[in-house]
């Protein structure tokens, strides 16, 4: 009987190769299951993170206002909330963001921008002359 390391679901066997590429499946890349949900994860840490998805897990606290994490990745974005730290700025515009996600979002979403910013040139111009249009 094999038992789950993250939970206590029990097996017949390891359904876990013993090391990557081992399983004899295209699996083997990515050797950690999760028992609850059936995702596989390339680390051993990601798939103790996702499990907390399941089990409601919050070990990671914040010092500020005591709001809880199931990672420290997650507790650290939201640290970015208290310290005003803005470290993603856009090339064109200049506008910061408290995560690459939103500078990426707001390169994709904005209707003056060629998509993701690739003529950096060009969207400079485009950007001019909107703006002169607007005045």
């Amino acid at each position: 009987m094999w038992a789950c390391p993250f939970c206590d679901k029990r097996f017949g066997q390891n359904p876990l190769p013993s090391s990557p590429g081992q399983s004899g499946d295209s699996k083997g890349s990515k050797p950690h299951l999760c028992c609850d949900c059936g995702k596989r994860f390339v680390q051993s840490f990601n798939l103790k993170a996702h499990v907390r998805t399941h089990t409601g897990e919050k070990p990671f606290s914040c010092s500020v206002c005591k709001n809880l994490f199931i990672s420290k990745g997650s507790l650290q974005k939201h640290m970015k909330t208290h310290t005003g730290e803005r470290p993603h700025a856009c090339s064109v515009c200049d506008k910061t963001f408290k995560q690459r996600s939103d500078l990426t979002r707001h390169q994709h979403r904005s209707s003056l921008l060629p998509v993701y910013h690739n003529d950096q040139e060009d969207l400079r111009r485009t950007v001019a002359a909107e703006t002169a249009v607007k005045r």
